[in-house]
């Protein structure tokens, strides 16, 4: 049973790292240097190693404890801007998929549906206008044997792509 706890727990520090420190850790780094060289000196190494030694050679971060401290305020400002980022990003793949609207709080749930109700009443019109030029040049194509000009179909297939590909069933 202690194995399976410690395997447990290996697996979750390594997924703790992995998944929040490590991309929170690389966003606090680009967000220092982005600080400290400004727009006025984007990519200057010499600037920005510099202000790293000012910071390295400070006395809060000559002595063991001052590195530990400043070792778990990086982690815990990592992890922070990780789980941040994680659900910044898990609201904007929610609303911008939206494959659970009809659970959404009311007011929101009733703009959705109008939202998806309106644009499957826009693809439905454009569609049967799409359907029709091309029946009309299948026709056309089987009785004469020429093809026929292809511009009004195409017009109409772009128009209906434009709005989705396939009907929608979603409000985005």
């Amino acid at each position: 049973m202690g194995g399976l706890l410690s395997q447990l727990g290996n697996k979750l520090a390594e997924r703790w790292l992995s998944l929040l420190v490590l991309p929170g850790a690389l966003y606090l780094a680009v967000a220092a240097a982005a600080h400290t060289l400004g727009q006025i000196h984007p990519f200057d190494l010499v600037r920005l190693t510099h202000q790293i030694t000012t910071w390295a050679n400070r006395p809060a971060t000559s002595t063991i404890g001052g590195q530990v401290v400043v070792l778990a305020a990086l982690l815990a400002g990592a992890a922070a801007a990780g789980l941040v980022a994680q659900a910044l990003g898990s609201l904007a793949e929610r609303l911008y998929l939206a494959t659970d609207w009809a659970t959404w709080p009311p007011p929101f749930r009733q703009l959705a549906a109008q939202r998806t109700t309106r644009r499957h009443g826009r693809w439905t019109t454009v569609a049967r206008t799409w359907h029709h030029h091309r029946e009309q040049d299948a026709r056309a194509l089987a009785l004469d044997g020429r093809r026929p000009d292809a511009t009004r179909r195409h017009a109409a297939e772009r128009a209906m792509t434009r709005i989705a590909p396939e009907a929608p069933e979603r409000p985005t």
